[in-house]
């Protein structure tokens, strides 16, 4: 069952934490992930994605084309966009059609990491210093 924790903290007063300030922090199991990115979906249904980057948008990209692409991938997209107002990030393992880890930007004001590995909340918990705890 995938629970869920939401990380608050941020870089300074009015700066948010980015994709590449989680990317760095993930464990083999996600660099070994199929990834995929779509949008972020509020529990009435309604669906949001919005990013903000300095040239090619490889994020809006991925999440137009429904393709999905590999760790490198991700940590690429992560370089090269400067904000991710709302979306979602999706890891796949042995062709699962069930993402186990996924990584929610909301609102541009914090981000939720949704799995039932116990390892990568853990990694989460240690690192981050607001993060929220959440259920399933």
């Amino acid at each position: 069952m995938m629970k869920h924790l939401d990380i608050w903290d941020r870089r300074g007063p009015n700066v948010f934490l980015s994709l590449s300030d989680i990317v760095p922090l993930l464990n083999a199991r996600s660099r070994a992930s199929i990834w995929e990115v779509d949008d972020f979906i509020e529990p009435d249904g309604e669906r949001y994605f919005e990013t903000v980057a300095d040239g090619h948008d490889l994020v809006r990209e991925a999440a137009a084309t429904h393709a999905r692409f590999t760790f490198t991938d991700l940590e690429q997209m992560g370089r090269c966009i400067r904000q991710i107002i709302w979306g979602r990030f999706k890891a796949f393992n042995d062709g699962s059609d069930q993402p186990w880890l996924i990584l929610s930007a909301v609102d541009s004001t914090f981000w939720r990491v949704e799995t039932a590995d116990l390892p990568t909340r853990q990694l989460m918990l240690k690192h981050f210093k607001d993060v929220r705890m959440g259920g399933a």
